[in-house]
C-alpha cells in the first residue's frame, strides 16, 4: 500500500500527501489503460462466445473490483488513517502480559491469514506470467482473440498488433506490472483490513477480562475509570 500511495499516514505534510495522491493515481491511469479497458473492448468482441466470455471475465472482474477498491479506499483514507494511530498505541501502552499475549495471538492468526492470501497471489501471478512465456498459458485461446500464437497474460484487445516484435515483449512486460500493481491493490487492503480487525477482536477479549476481573481490583474506581476511557 505504500508503493501505490494508498497507505493511511495519521500526519502528512502537504508535499507528502501531493506524492500519495499522484502514485495513487498513477497506478489507477495505469490499471485502467493497461488492463480495464482493453479488457473490457475485447469482451464486447468476443461476446457471442460463452468459453471466451468466461475466459476474459475471470480476469476482468477482479480488475474491476481492484479499481473500485482503490478509488474507495483512497477516497477513505483519512477516515482509516486514525486506525493505525489507534493500533500503535494500543501496542505501545498495553499494560499487562496476559493483555500483550492476546495481542500477539490475533495478530499471528492476522499474519497467518496475510501470508496464505501472499501466496495465493504470488501463485496466481506466477501461472498467468510466468507460465506463458515457456509456452503454456492457463487461458482459452481463440483466433477471434489474435493471439493464439504469442498469448497475453491476460485477453484484451489493442488498437496495435501485439504478435509482432517488439511490441509483444513491450505489450506482455506492461501487463505484467498492471496486473502485479492490481494484486498490490487487491491484497494490500484485504490485508490491511484484516489485520484492523484481528486487532480490534483482540481488544475486545481484553475489555472482556477487564470487565470479568473488575471485582478483585483494589482501585476499581481508577480501573473503572480506564475502562471508560479504553471504550
Amino acid at each position: 500500500l505504500e508503493l501505490i500511495g494508498l497507505w493511511p499516514r495519521f500526519e502528512q505534510t502537504t508535499w507528502e500527501k501531493c506524492l500519495c495522491n499522484l502514485r495513487v493515481l498513477l497506478t489507477f491511469l495505469f490499471i485502467i489503460f493497461v488492463l480495464m479497458i482493453p479488457a473490457l473492448y475485447s469482451l464486447i468482441r468476443i461476446h457471442f462466445d460463452i468459453l471466451l466470455v468466461t475466459d476474459n471475465l475471470m480476469s476482468t472482474l477482479p480488475i474491476i473490483t481492484c479499481v473500485l477498491r482503490l478509488v474507495i479506499f483512497w477516497w477513505k483514507r483519512e477516515a482509516v488513517a486514525p486506525i493505525i494511530h489507534l493500533i500503535v498505541n494500543d501496542w505501545t501502552k498495553t499494560t499487562t502480559f496476559q493483555e500483550k499475549a492476546i495481542m500477539v495471538a490475533k495478530a499471528q492468526i492476522a499474519r497467518i491469514i496475510i501470508t496464505f492470501g501472499y501466496g495465493m497471489m504470488a501463485a496466481a501471478i506466477t501461472v498467468m506470467a510466468v507460465l506463458p512465456i515457456f509456452g503454456y498459458s492457463v487461458r482459452h485461446l481463440s483466433n477471434i482473440t489474435a493471439d493464439l500464437e504469442r498469448p497475453l497474460p491476460i485477453q484484451t484487445y489493442y488498437i496495435y498488433d501485439t504478435t509482432r516484435s517488439p511490441q509483444y515483449e513491450m505489450t506482455y512486460a506492461v501487463q505484467s506490472i498492471a496486473s502485479l500493481l492490481c494484486i498490490m491493490c487487491y491484497t494490500g487492503i484485504d490485508s490491511f483490513l484484516s489485520l484492523s480487525v484481528f486487532h480490534i477482536s483482540g481488544q475486545l477479549d481484553i475489555l472482556r477480562n477487564r470487565l470479568l476481573h473488575l471485582h478483585a481490583v483494589a482501585n476499581f474506581n481508577n480501573v473503572l475509570k480506564n475502562i471508560y476511557i479504553y471504550i
